[in-house]
Parts: C-alpha cells; sequence; structure tokens
C-alpha cells in the first residue's frame, strides 16, 4: 500500500510539470523509485535559470504540500531555495538539470523526502502543529508592522492572538515559546502612557510612549473608559466603551450614557482585545498573565466624573394620569418612584404628591407649599396607551421628569421615560407598566444626583 501511495505522488508530480526535453536524464521523464523515500519531480520554465529554478522549487513544495493537506510554500520556500533544503521536513533537492525551451529556459528539480517523515506529516496533530506555527509567525509579523506605525495597541493584540495560539498546542519551531510572546507584549504595554483632561463633559485623552525617539503618540490606540451605572432595579453596575486615539494620539470620551453615576470615577487603560485576552487567561496556567494583568491596571488614569449640578434641597412633585390624560389617586406611581430612591441611598430629595392639571400648575403648588427650595421637580407620569391580546393586554406608560431652579419657569433639565408591561387584565397591565415607568425615571435621576 505504501508502494502505490509514493507511485500516485510520482504520478501527480509528473502530470503537473512541464516536461519538453526528450533529451534529458531519465529522472526528467520517468521519476525513480527510491525505497524508504518519497520522491517529487517537478520544472519550471522561466526566461532565465533562475526565474526557471524559482519556479521549479515552488512546484515541489506546492505539490507535496497538496498531497499532505499543508500550506508548505507559504512556510518553507524561502528555506528550500536558499538552501536546496527544508530541515524540518528532511526534504533535500538530489537532482537537477537544466535545457532550453519555447519560452527559455526549463529546470527539472528531483527533491526526496524520507518516507517516515512524509507519515509523520501527515498525522492530524502534525499538520495542526505546522499551521498553528504557521499562524503565530503572521500574527508576529503583523505586530511588529503595526508597532513601526506607531500602533501599539494593535501590536499587542496580535502578539495576545499570537500566545493564544502557542498556548492552544504544540507547534514545529522551538524558538516560540509562550513565556517570550507574553515578554514582548509585556514590553510594549509597560511603555504606554495615558493622560486626561476634562472639558467641559468631554474627557480627552491622550496616549503615547514613555520610550523611543520623541516619545511618540499611538495611533489608533484603543483606550478603555470603565465606569459605574445604575440598573433599573436601583443596583450599580460596571459598564465600559472604547475611545480609540487620532494621528495625534487624542481620543475624546463624551459620557453619553444617561445611567452613568454622577459623582463616580472614569478609570481608563489601555484597551485590548476582551475575547482575546479572555481566551488566553482561560488556556495559560494559574499565575501565568499575573504580571501583564499587572502592568494593564497600572496604566491606569481616573476621572471623578460630576454633571455639575448638585439637586440640594430638591422636592419633587409626582401626578399620576390616567389614559384620558385625567389625574387619578393612584399610589403605585409614588410609591414605586419614592421607594427606588430611598432604596438606592439618596436621601437628598423630598417626594411628595403634587397638584394641578399642567406641568406649570404643579409647580406653581409646589412653589406655594414649599417656597424655601432651591431646586423643584414636577414627574408626571400615566398611562399612554393600550393594546389588547387574546392572553391578556398591554400597557405603555410614559413619564416626564422637568428640574427648575428657584424661580424660574425654564427648566434645567428633562428626563423622559417609558415602559411596556403585560398582564392578563387592565388593572394589573396598568399598575406593572406605571410601576416599571417610574422606577426607570428614578433612575435616570439618580444618575444625575450628586
Amino acid at each position: 500500500m505504501r508502494f502505490l501511495s509514493v507511485l500516485c505522488i510520482i504520478i501527480l508530480a509528473v502530470s503537473c510539470a512541464t516536461f519538453t526535453s526528450t533529451e534529458g536524464p531519465d529522472w526528467t521523464r520517468e521519476p525513480p523509485v527510491h525505497p524508504g523515500m518519497v520522491v517529487f519531480v517537478s520544472s519550471g520554465t522561466g526566461a532565465d535559470e533562475n526565474d526557471a529554478r524559482i519556479q521549479s522549487y515552488r512546484d515541489i513544495l506546492d505539490e507535496a504540500g497538496e498531497e499532505l493537506g499543508l500550506n508548505l510554500t507559504s512556510i518553507y520556500f524561502r528555506e528550500f531555495l536558499s538552501n536546496d533544503s527544508v530541515t524540518e521536513l528532511s526534504l533535500n533537492v538530489t537532482n537537477t538539470y537544466t535545457s532550453p525551451g519555447d519560452r527559455g529556459v526549463i529546470y527539472y528539480t528531483m527533491a526526496e523526502m524520507p518516507t517516515s517523515v512524509f507519515d509523520d506529516m501527515q498525522t492530524e496533530e502534525r499538520a495542526e502543529a505546522v499551521e498553528r506555527t504557521a499562524a503565530i509567525g503572521r500574527f508576529l509579523d503583523s505586530s511588529l508592522e503595526h508597532y513601526k506605525e506607531n500602533e501599539d495597541t494593535k501590536a499587542i493584540d496580535d502578539l495576545l492572538t499570537a500566545l493564544d495560539y502557542a498556548l492552544s498546542g504544540p507547534v514545529t519551531d522551538e524558538s516560540i515559546t509562550p513565556d517570550s510572546i507574553l515578554s514582548k507584549a509585556e514590553e510594549y504595554l509597560g511603555n504606554l502612557r495615558i493622560s486626561q483632561k476634562n472639558d467641559d463633559g468631554i474627557i480627552v485623552l491622550t496616549m503615547k510612549r514613555s520610550k523611543g525617539l520623541f516619545h511618540p503618540y499611538v495611533v489608533g490606540g484603543a483606550i478603555k473608559g470603565t465606569y459605574e451605572m445604575l440598573l433599573g432595579n436601583g443596583e450599580l453596575s460596571e459598564s465600559s466603551a472604547i475611545a480609540v486615539t487620532d494621528r495625534k494620539g487624542r481620543a475624546s470620551f463624551p459620557v453619553t450614557n444617561p445611567y452613568t453615576v454622577s459623582g463616580s470615577d472614569i478609570v481608563f487603560t489601555v484597551g485590548v482585545s476582551e475575547k482575546i485576552l479572555s481566551s488566553v487567561i482561560q488556556k495559560a496556567p494559574e499565575g501565568f498573565m499575573d504580571d501583564f494583568l499587572s502592568i494593564l491596571s497600572q496604566t491606569a488614569v481616573s476621572v471623578h466624573y460630576e454633571r455639575g449640578i448638585r439637586y440640594e434641597n430638591l422636592i419633587i412633585g409626582v401626578v399620576p394620569y390616567d389614559e384620558n390624560g385625567n389625574i387619578i389617586t393612584s399610589e403605585e406611581p409614588y410609591d414605586a418612584f419614592s421607594s427606588f430612591l430611598r432604596a438606592s441611598g439618596n436621601e437628598k430629595s423630598e417626594i411628595v404628591r403634587g397638584e394641578g392639571d399642567e406641568e406649570y400648575d404643579v409647580l406653581g403648588y409646589l412653589r406655594t407649599v414649599y417656597p424655601d427650595r432651591r431646586y423643584y421637580g414636577v414627574l408626571r407620569i400615566g398611562v399612554a396607551d393600550k393594546e389588547y391580546i387574546p392572553e391578556g393586554v398591554y400597557v405603555q406608560a410614559q413619564s416626564r421628569l422637568s428640574i427648575f431652579e428657584g424661580n424660574s419657569d425654564e427648566a434645567i433639565m428633562t428626563l423622559d421615560s417609558e415602559a411596556v408591561e403585560k398582564a392578563p387584565s387592565d388593572y394589573e397591565a396598568e399598575v406593572a407598566a406605571v410601576t416599571e415607568c417610574a422606577r426607570r425615571t428614578a433612575g435616570l435621576l439618580l444618575s444625575h444626583l450628586q
């Protein structure tokens, strides 16, 4: 069976070659059979001998790679062309011959590989190791190119990707080790510095290297901003967003999430790919990534985020409406809104039941009854729409909370919210929708309070 396999390879090689000589050595017309060896024969045509030789050598690797299911040409072509051999494959050129052709020169090549090596290369594990090594090489090369272009965070991501491959299984190049790749990633990461300034609510970030000629700015660099936000149930949660630097190493980080907690710190770090980093950490031995993560945390700078207004001495009047716009005496909106604020630890705002058909009526009522307050809030909330289905009813609730300062009739802030809930009956759906809408409104308000 082995003989037939080798014979098939020989026939394949001969069929793909462009043999036109009838006067050359026998092997150019009929490849020999050498016990214990796989023989490859091919030819290339070129304007001169060097061009023809390049094509012939490339065809040898193409033929061998096709049989093995591997891209040998991309991995070993340079070595094969320079040395007439590939050490890793035990592949050696054993004969060459040139002859004139119709379009220049024809270069014939015969190369041999031990059958045992050939069989070993055909194993799945070996094939995966070769492909893995090639992938690592591509990402290491890409990382270096990014670094030369001052694209440091892209270079670090490429190194982490190479590390992810290196931790996934054996490689064929002993010089490639996870430790060496990680060391380079730590070097690049440790050289980065982030600075910031807060300009009217827009945080301007700058990233540059701490080493190198002129301390170059990082181009297209990812900077991760991590901050606290308020969930609908009143609990705090961590969220993040990425800013990318321009050609001068600058990036803007406007705070656009309305649930970002005012009075908290936004922490900025070098933005490496979380997906790749997570994969590496899962594959790496315990403690292997500790130094890298420590360096990453050391790149952090923080910005104390405040919305600029302290709502001290604030009173809010809550007025609920039905779907026809009529004021109702329902307690659910008031209870949901006030209990949410209290559960979050907010003690700066007083919540009362408001009176009045329109917003300015409620505002006038609050100023009359509570004349000593610095800020007044009007929360109008109620049922906006219904849709009946066989299983029950959907109810949409909407709200608007307007904040006024002193005697001014111009709102300094307006917060709109809505919620849709489903229940078997009108009443249950209304209560659920209005309660959820009140909670969301309270969450929006809390994200602005200090």
